[in-house]
């Protein structure tokens, strides 16, 4: 495949690269992004931000300095992981000029530039994809490896990613564990099933103490983040109860309900602890006791039991807003692309070229059109499915475009309880995954061994 193709298929994604490099470069850097650089300079590191992105981002500054190194470095594993999912995708040259041609879709240049670790999340699970593919055409163990070893850097970037990658992840185990494909209808039995299911949880283990390893070797002080997102869900239950729900070690005196009410937005969080004329305790900087955490997290997870109607609104009310439908006119840019380097322009300026402001232009003026909005790319997903149902042999592509599928959906759900903001790139799975799901679900020809 990459004899006929990969040639081709290099120079258009060298032009992409060209692009992005001239449009975006050094990349953009949000309040997130400048505190991680802000513990990567001081070196004294929280996991306020997953350790793997703070590791990534302590090589590339040693070699250029600032934002632009770990923008590089994203950049080229995103282009070769496409290059390599084209590659090694069924049928002719059209569909491999589309599947590469998805790094231009207006989304993904609205995501893409940021420093964020929804970027290296990004970035690996495809690369994870394109392994999985040469593995699958080449039946080379090493390949396979590779995608695992990817799919675990990804699930590193965010922990709540295991929680809708692991159809992907039971998929690679099952290309591992088969024999054969004669044997593959044996493998579908229950024993098999719950065999590679089994794996599965031993994976996402493994990737969780690898985590817990890289905290404790690079003497990364720990934090509890959790208390910013059930907060912000008992203020916004609370505004819809009429009375205050949060417990007193986390509000300051005299907190009203009508102070939670004009601190707080339907989509986002951060709101909560800036603007409220009491004051809101997030642990971050004074931590709670541990008797404390345990009635928060207890307090949080009985909302959707004790206050049902109003936790179902307040959540549906923010996946709207993430799902761009019936979406509040005022919210800020910000919560789709930040076009600036938060605390650090002076020494790492960003992009100011005619190219930049032309594509900054296009996608304020154009960011409420169709092709922003997330439900469009739920509609595709859900037509790829009936398309790839409708085939009277399912090729082994299409089952893995079924599997992401599947990761998609399941991102959704997971956001829909643990989304602290209505942010895009929340959604950076499903904009990514579906238009290569769709890719793979159209080239049936060529069916692998």
């Amino acid at each position: 495949m990459i004899k006929r193709y990969g040639l081709g298929l290099a120079i258009i994604a060298l032009l992409i690269a060209l692009f992005y490099v001239s449009a975006f470069y050094p990349g953009y850097m949000s309040f997130d992004s400048a505190h991680h650089y802000q513990q990567l300079e001081t070196g004294e590191w929280t996991n306020f931000q997953p350790v793997i992105i703070l590791l990534f981002w302590q090589v590339t500054n040693s070699i250029i300095e600032g934002p632009g190194g770990l923008y590089l470095c994203f950049l080229s594993i995103y282009l070769i992981s496409l290059w390599l999912i084209a590659c090694y995708l069924q049928g002719g040259w059209i569909r491999r000029i589309i599947l590469l041609l998805t790094a231009l879709f207006p989304v993904s240049i609205m995501l893409f530039p940021h420093i964020w670790k929804d970027i290296g999340l990004l970035v690996f699970v495809l690369l994870a994809i394109g392994c999985l593919l040469y593995y699958l055409s080449n039946n080379r163990w090493w390949a396979l490896l590779a995608s695992l070893l990817s799919l675990a850097v990804a699930l590193l970037f965010r922990f709540e990613a295991v929680l809708y990658l692991w159809p992907l992840l039971f998929f690679q185990i099952r290309q591992a564990t088969r024999k054969n494909n004669a044997n593959l209808a044996a493998n579908r039995s229950l024993h098999f099933l719950l065999r590679d299911g089994f794996l599965v949880i031993v994976f996402a283990v493994l990737v969780l103490f690898g985590n817990q390893a890289l905290v404790k070797v690079t003497d990364t002080k720990k934090i509890t983040l959790w208390p910013t997102i059930a907060l912000w869900d008992i203020a916004r239950v609370s505004i819809r109860e009429n009375q205050v729900l949060m417990p007193d070690y986390t509000v300051g005196v005299g907190m009203t309900v009508e102070d939670l009410a004009q601190a707080t937005h339907s989509w986002t969080n951060t709101s909560l602890f800036s603007n409220t004329k009491a004051g809101v305790n997030n642990s971050l900087a004074t931590p709670y006791t541990p008797e404390q955490y345990k009635d928060l997290l207890v307090l949080w997870v009985s909302l959707p039991i004790k206050y049902p109607q109003s936790y179902a609104k307040h959540r549906l009310q923010l996946m709207r807003e993430l799902m761009r439908v019936n979406e509040d006119p005022n919210k800020p840019q910000d919560l789709f692309w930040c076009n600036y380097i938060t605390n650090y322009n002076d020494r790492f300026p960003a992009n100011s070229s005619l190219l930049n402001l032309l594509v900054n232009l296009l996608l304020k003026r154009h960011k409420d059109s169709i092709v922003f909005k997330p439900w469009l790319y739920v509609i595709i997903a859900i037509m790829v499915v009936i398309y790839i149902l409708r085939q009277r042999q399912i090729t082994v592509q299409q089952r893995l475009a079924m599997n992401l599928i599947i990761c998609s959906g399941l991102s959704l759900v997971v956001m829909l309880f643990l989304a602290p903001a209505a942010e895009q790139r929340y959604l950076i799975i499903l904009f990514t995954v579906v238009p290569i799901a769709a890719c793979l679900a159209w080239a049936t020809k060529q069916p692998l061994s």
